[in-house]
């Protein structure tokens, strides 16, 4: 499943520090964020990301997980295909891969594992010879579930990577 956002997402750099704009407008500022993209922008040529557009995000909901597992489900390998295949037809184009958890677990346990996920999908993808420098991951534990986690199947859900392809022209 995949959903177009509409105009005015964008990663921003404030006062030396990388953000990401959400719908609302709220602005989220994570450690992480500014040693990924300060890493990313001096390895790429493509200038400042601050003028990005989050141009999709793509959902990758068969790319579940299961219960405390970072390993990629062999059913997951055709859409990541997909997603290998659109970052190579567009040079403009980069892909931040988000991981996620349900709420099992510890909140410093679940970051790790979330952030585990995230770099199995890059490294997949780098392996289907997409550049390091085109992709950023990040991990949220268990802070953005998508579904309920009272229930089995919402927290399969919440076991999930999403993809957001940014075009940086």
């Amino acid at each position: 499943m995949a959903y177009n956002f509409l105009e005015g997402f964008a990663l921003v750099k404030k006062g030396g520090k990388w953000g990401c704009i959400d719908k609302t407008g709220r602005i989220t500022f994570k450690p992480q964020f500014d040693d990924d993209y300060d890493a990313y922008d001096k390895k790429t040529s493509a200038g400042d990301l601050e003028t990005g557009k989050i141009k999709e995000k793509e959902v990758i909901s068969c790319v579940n997980f299961d219960f405390d597992s970072d390993k990629i489900k062999p059913e997951a390998y055709p859409i990541l295909d997909k997603i290998a295949d659109k970052l190579k037809e567009d040079s403009s184009m980069r892909a931040v891969v988000e991981g996620h958890c349900d709420y099992m677990g510890s909140e410093e346990y679940n970051l790790d594992l979330s952030e585990r996920r995230a770099k199995s999908i890059s490294q997949y993808l780098v392996q289907k010879g997409i550049v390091e420098a085109k992709l950023s991951s990040f991990g949220y534990g268990k802070s953005r579930p998508i579904e309920s986690n009272e229930t089995e199947s919402g927290r399969e859900k919440n076991r999930r990577v999403e993809v957001l392809f940014i075009e940086t022209k």
